[in-house]
């Protein structure tokens, strides 16, 4: 070893033969004064033994394995090999893990407070527990954090339709095509949207969507953007997706369906309502505007939660499941948003 000197900015000149250790204390301090960057670094090895070896550096950040770089450059030298590309290895800094720490837990609140951990918390909890899970959940203002689990699979409503046929009464009221003092077969309007809301009364809610139609209210539905509900069906039940109902929630909330002052008179009646085990029991510290839904293996609840630290609707349709269950997954939906 006679000579290694570092010429234009990134390259080696080697003449005669190689000692690796002093290679390797030239590489360092070069890397030391330049600061070689080195993820995906080449050392290129040239064609003739006159000519420069070059460090061709990818990415800045990092330095040069120097060790595995010197002993490549011996390897290849020593059999006259000048026409290689060899890849050295990345040293990278060396950080401890106290270090590290404020990283981590930056990280992990992160994946907690997006719209990815929200989607974990509901995942896991549908792996974990008894019954099929369609849940659709949407901050109302805030940073707007969703997830959609199954969402667009069609369920039958059981009785959260009644909300449906509650905003397409109040509508039509709007309108003047009706009273809440209008007649139907169970009472008036009015009489029959506090039973069916309040206590979920069948024969109050048929008899409101018998006086504006099945197939109208049906009709109605779809032209607002509820493309997965059937409000009419051949079966005897009607059907929709966890996120059909969420959407239906939000745009009662952002005044998108009816005016505030029915739709005061809606959510105040949801805020009313008898069944409170599901959604209401979860929400700690929060007001709850929701309807449930029971039918055979069918249990569901949907409802707009004000909660401490943020505003959203949510859905819960399950199938084998419990109105238990969905107070545990609104308990997690509600810790989530407001940690």
């Amino acid at each position: 070893y006679r000579d290694v000197s570092l010429s234009g900015g990134t390259s080696i000149t080697i003449n005669g033969e190689i000692n690796q250790g002093l290679l390797e204390e030239s590489l360092k301090a070069y890397v030391s004064e330049h600061n070689v960057p080195a993820v995906d670094a080449k050392l290129v090895i040239p064609t003739s033994p006159d000519q420069e070896v070059s460090i061709v550096p990818e990415q800045k950040g990092l330095t040069l394995g120097v060790s595995d770089v010197a002993t490549q450059v011996v390897a290849a030298v020593a059999e006259n090999n000048f026409d290689v590309e060899v890849s050295p290895k990345v040293e990278l800094p060396k950080v401890k893990a106290d270090d590290l720490k404020p990283l981590v837990a930056q990280a992990r609140a992160a994946i907690k407070t997006s719209s990815n951990g929200l989607y974990n918390v509901i995942d896991n909890f549908a792996k974990t527990h008894a019954g099929s899970y369609k849940v659709a959940v949407v901050e109302l203002g805030g940073s707007n954090r969703s997830a959609f689990y199954q969402a667009d699979e069609i369920t039958v409503t059981a009785s959260t339709y009644k909300v449906f046929t509650a905003y397409i009464a109040l509508q039509k009221i709007e309108q003047g095509k009706l009273r809440l003092d209008s007649p139907t077969g169970m009472g008036t309007v009015d009489h029959c949207m506090q039973r069916m809301i309040l206590v979920s009364d069948n024969d109050c809610a048929v008899a409101v969507s018998e006086t504006i139609g099945w197939s109208e209210m049906h009709k109605i539905a779809r032209a607002a953007g509820f493309s997965r509900t059937s409000l009419t069906s051949n079966t005897g039940n009607l059907y929709s997706t966890a996120r059909d109902e969420t959407k239906l929630l939000a745009k009662l909330h952002n005044g998108g369906l009816i005016n505030s002052e029915h739709t005061k008179y809606l959510l105040d009646l949801m805020k009313r309502q008898v069944y409170r085990t599901g959604i209401p029991a979860g929400s700690s510290g929060a007001v709850v505007a929701d309807k449930v839904g029971f039918l055979g293996g069918y249990n569901h609840d949907m409802g707009i939660v004000y909660g401490p630290k943020a505003t959203y609707a949510l859905t819960i349709m399950t199938t084998g499941s419990s109105f238990a269950n969905i107070k545990l997954l609104a308990s997690q939906i509600s810790d989530f948003y407001n940690q």
